[in-house]
């Protein structure tokens, strides 16, 4: 029943959506949506310099990241088919220790680190604040 009433909703928010869209672009004109495009921009630019930055540590380190993808590449399919990590756990902690990493330590690591590194969700959350508070003209500080 829980699940029956979030479809409802998740198919009413693209109606939803599509209507605050259509709204802005018929009060404001079609340039309302240029500050969102920035956005959508300036956060597919962020990620490529985190990709490119983590990619450049990573090969410091002498770890391929490629063959790394590979060996986990079944894990890879699952969580893109079902849009969730957790699908995942149970595999990617047997694979990690056949690669010789210590129970006690994968036990502890992999699953703080799907709760706690979420780089992607953190990178567009703090993009998405500077975006709403430029939009309504509040200034803020380096610091905040």
């Amino acid at each position: 029943m829980l699940f029956g009433m979030v479809r409802i909703v998740m198919k009413g928010a693209t109606l939803g959506a599509f209507g605050a869209m259509a709204f802005a672009v018929g009060t404001f004109g079609v340039g309302s949506g240029a500050p969102l495009l920035k956005l959508i921009g300036a956060f597919y630019i962020t990620i490529t310099f985190f990709v490119v930055v983590l990619g450049a540590i990573c090969r410091l380190a002498a770890f391929s990241v490629s063959s790394f993808i590979r060996y986990i590449g079944s894990e890879f399919l699952i969580v893109l088919s079902t849009s969730s990590s957790e699908a995942a756990l149970p595999q990617m902690l047997d694979k990690l220790e056949r690669l010789g990493c210590s129970r006690s330590i994968v036990g502890l690591v992999v699953p703080a680190d799907y709760s706690f590194n979420l780089d992607g969700t953190n990178i567009y959350m703090t993009m998405a604040v500077l975006f709403i508070s430029h939009i309504f003209n509040v200034d803020l500080s380096w610091e905040q």
